[in-house]
């Protein structure tokens, strides 16, 4: 993905994926906040056909409503995973840490510590590469 040119999707990088580990069940993990943005992705439908998608659910988020095209992917318990290599759609409720991807990205662009949100060797590869700057 890294060396992918010009403009990397998440579609992309599960096709690439989905190459590499064709029999393989694949597993997108994603937080509510992304989920509630996902209809706004590049190609998001394609995402089931390379991925099962598990949203993780934090105890401070809204519920998006669910379109028909979500409830019939709807799993009721992960052991459905085993079923199929893709196509399925999982809520996992987590611990009540409220962390978001999103938030910490934020406070990076703000030059403010997300010690404490993302393990420290996280930490030093996005200083060492620059990431989430303005």
């Amino acid at each position: 993905e890294l060396e992918r040119e010009g403009a990397s999707y998440m579609v992309d990088t599960l096709a690439s994926l989905r190459d590499d580990f064709p029999k393989q069940s694949l597993l997108l993990f994603i937080g509510t906040d992304a989920f509630a943005d996902l209809i706004h992705w590049y190609q998001w439908q394609k995402l089931f056909d390379y991925a099962h998608i598990v949203v993780m659910t934090r105890p401070d988020a809204d519920k998006t409503p669910l379109t028909d095209f979500f409830k019939n992917r709807l799993a009721k318990n992960p052991a459905e995973f085993k079923q199929s290599s893709a196509g399925k759609l999982y809520f996992q409720n987590i611990t009540q840490l409220a962390i978001s991807s999103t938030n910490a990205r934020k406070l990076l662009k703000k030059q403010r510590s997300i010690r404490f949100l993302v393990p420290d060797n996280v930490i030093n590869y996005i200083q060492q590469n620059k990431l989430y700057r303005n």
